[in-house]
Parts: C-alpha cells; structure tokens; sequence
C-alpha cells in the first residue's frame, strides 16, 4: 500500500447501468468494494469502509493520523435532442 499521508488514496466509482448502482474500488485499499444507489450514499459509506480496512490491515497510522481519499466518479449518459 502506497504511503497514504502524503497523497490521497484514489477512489474510482463508476454507475453500473445493468445493476443501477454505483461501484467503488481502489488498488490503493486493498479489498475496498462498495456499492450503492446514489453517488452521495456511496461518498457517505467510503469513509466508514476504508477506516476498517486500514485498521483490519494493520496500519500503522489507523487511528491517529488522517488519510487522504480522493473519489474518481464515472457516469455516461446519452442526451436527445428536442424535436424542432
């Protein structure tokens, strides 16, 4: 695991179109896999999930010191056009 402290642990949530949610991984957390409805839940639950895997991780930093996150959202829709 990259040194947290100094630069943030990259996040990456995507819309998933065939299960209608959003999925977060990072290689930066080993094991983080987080899913939800909206962005703002998935953004709200992150937090959580990272503090316990840095603890379960044996981290030296868990508890004492912040870590950075840095959440990399992807969502691509299609736009019509109004009929004139």
């Amino acid at each position: 695991m990259k040194e947290l402290i100094k630069s943030p642990a990259v996040i990456t949530a995507a819309w998933d179109e065939d299960t209608k949610v959003w999925l977060a991984t990072s290689d930066d957390i080993p094991g983080l896999c987080a899913q939800a409805d909206t962005f703002e839940e998935l953004a709200a639950l992150i937090p959580g999930l990272v503090s316990d895997l840095l603890s379960l991780d044996g981290w030296p930093g868990s508890g004492y010191e912040p870590v950075p996150l840095e959440i990399l959202a992807h969502h691509r829709s299609l736009v019509y056009p109004h009929q004139p």
